[in-house]
């Protein structure tokens, strides 16, 4: 197996079309055509060749949409999802690849289903059950590609219902075997994206460590600042709300809840108990399987100065359950009820049993405050304004020009209050002005995690920036709609098609690794190698299609097998 050696350039297409002899060009001789050609591929012929008789073959496959985010809001993916489209050609299928509006081009996908592919980078959230339930389930809220099979339903039900780690293992490898055996979702590469940071503003691994890394609430709470009394950053597109139950979960908007509303419960990279930043200091106990309940909440106050107390923790459970907000869709379903038992405790009475609450509940869920929220009829369709914005968090809102920038202020009576004056985020579209500022030192983080060539050369040649990195559990994906490529065969040749090592290489710089299944091994444990494994390449593809019975017309289209 060979990989291309030369990286992309700037030289590559700067509008939505995707002119691939100019990519050719700009790649060199040995890049991208390199990447299409070795990897996983030979140079003998082409075992699908063959004259194929017309009458002999089924109906044609369909064209397929796969929507592409415009260049300006990651150039990189927006360049690997143009040269995957060029790969499907290549195994026979029609590809039209679209460009959305990153808002439209999610929504058509997540809450439309009006997609046959999809890529964008993607993650298991805090607590890996929860992700595979979201994906995975049948009814899971992140399910977009409507997948179903029986039996990851009962071992995702299960595992989310288990408290012995050894059994939670066992049906995690079940889903992971079984979703890669049916692929409606097939990773690309796990990701290491670097943060860049201003290494003179911000004191170099002042932090505390958290699976989600450094944009975390806890990474958030614990970092140092040195020269510079404000963190400021910049993200590619507007934020739509700073209403956690009208958010339907985007990483822009969690962002800000993290640091504008408390959790009962924290948790660091082991993830161990850190009572120093959860509402909840004295912890959990779990009475039995349906039941968590949540001790030692503190005396606290809102940013309005109104007290916080346990009728709010009780009130923004019950809330949940009964709004069901998009974003906390899987919590609402496993919440009955809760109920105050004193002044320190609340009491979480669960639909059914749940192993990881403390993490699911505790953490996944912002405290709302009952006296701003309680006579709202709708909250999940309240627009935000200043007044819902209140939360108990160690940030405020300043102020929030939605289009141009979001400042929040540290919020002085908080038990634990940030090191930063305030955190500004700043909305620039453009990578390249991204980058400028951060060389100049007018922004000092960047949360989004770009990655371009610029970000070597800036790793490389400019002392006050560096960068952070991480293996995750977040990873690019390729989805399938299992409704419209709705064959096993079909959505393994997919997969099959895309060169994933060339792709980390040429269009990631190495900021990220092959994958080769749904559950990274940042997970530890949890990560299983024996899952099914394809070679790759499209040439690959086109033999494992044509053993399955496809064919191929006069023109290179792919057909059906025949009935």
């Amino acid at each position: 197996m060979c990989l291309a050696g030369h990286l992309i350039t700037d030289t590559m297409s700067q509008d939505s079309t995707f002119d691939r002899r100019r990519f050719l060009r700009a790649s060199g001789i040995a890049g991208v055509a390199a990447l299409a050609g070795c990897i996983g591929d030979d140079d003998d012929e082409d075992p699908t060749d063959d004259d194929v008789d017309e009458a002999d073959l089924g109906e044609e496959v369909p064209t397929f949409r796969y929507y592409n985010n415009p260049e300006d809001y990651d150039a990189q993916r927006h360049d690997a999802i143009n040269f995957i489209g060029e790969q499907f050609e290549e195994v026979g299928m029609d590809i039209d690849v679209e460009v959305l509006e990153w808002s439209t081009l999610q929504d058509t996908v997540q809450v439309d289903n009006d997609f046959d592919f999809a890529t964008w980078w993607t993650f298991f959230f805090e607590e890996l059950g929860e992700g595979l339930y979201q994906h995975f389930h049948s009814t899971g809220g992140e399910n977009w590609f409507n997948y179903q099979n029986d039996d990851v339903d009962e071992w995702v039900s299960a595992q989310m219902a288990e408290e012995d780690e050894d059994a939670r293992v066992e049906q995690i490898h079940n889903v992971q075997q079984q979703v890669m055996e049916d692929v409606p979702f097939y990773p690309i590469c796990y990701m290491t994206t670097p943060v860049l940071y201003n290494n003179t503003h911000i004191v170099p691994d002042s932090w505390d460590e958290h699976p989600r890394g450094f944009s975390s609430s806890l990474s958030q709470m614990t970092l140092e600042m040195d020269e510079e009394d404000e963190l400021v950053g910049a993200w590619p597109e507007a934020l739509d709300t700073l209403n956690p139950f009208a958010s339907g979960g985007e990483s822009k908007h969690d962002h800000q809840f993290n640091i504008l509303f408390d959790r009962l419960y924290h948790f660091d990279e082991d993830y161990e108990f850190v009572p120093e930043i959860s509402l909840a200091e004295g912890g959990f106990e779990r009475p039995d399987a349906e039941t968590i309940v949540f001790e030692g909440i503190r005396d606290h106050v809102w940013h309005d100065g109104e007290e916080l107390t346990v009728d709010d923790v009780a009130w923004t459970m019950n809330a949940v359950a009964e709004h069901e907000p998009p974003y906390l869709h899987d919590q609402a379903e496993f919440i009955d009820n809760a109920e105050v038992i004193d002044d320190s405790t609340v009491q979480v009475n669960l639909t059914e049993p749940l192993g990881p609450a403390e993490i699911f509940i505790g953490f996944q869920i912002p405290i709302m405050p009952e006296h701003i929220w309680a006579d709202v009829d709708d909250p999940n369709t309240e627009p935000t304004t200043e007044e819902n914005a209140i939360g108990s968090g160690p940030t405020q809102l300043d102020y929030w020009d939605q289009g141009t920038e979001i400042s929040l202020e540290r919020f002085d009576d908080h038990w634990h209050p940030v090191d930063y004056s305030r955190r500004l985020w700043r909305i620039i579209p453009e990578v390249s002005t991204v980058f400028e500022l951060l060389e100049q030192g007018d922004l000092n983080y960047e949360p989004f995690g770009r990655v371009a060539r610029e970000t070597v050369d800036l790793l490389d040649d400019v002392d006050h920036l560096s960068g952070y990195t991480r293996l995750s559990g977040d990873f690019w994906h390729l989805s399938m709609n299992t409704e419209t490529v709705d064959t096993t065969e079909l959505r393994r040749a997919a997969g099959t098609a895309v060169p994933n090592e060339g792709i980390v290489e040429q269009f990631l710089f190495g900021f990220a690794e092959p994958a080769d299944n749904v559950v990274s091994p940042a997970w530890g444990v949890f990560h299983t190698d024996d899952v099914p494994e394809w070679d790759v390449g499209h040439e690959a593809a086109r033999e494992l299609l044509s053993d399955a019975g496809y064919g191929w017309d006069d023109d290179g289209r792919l057909h059906y097998p025949a009935d």
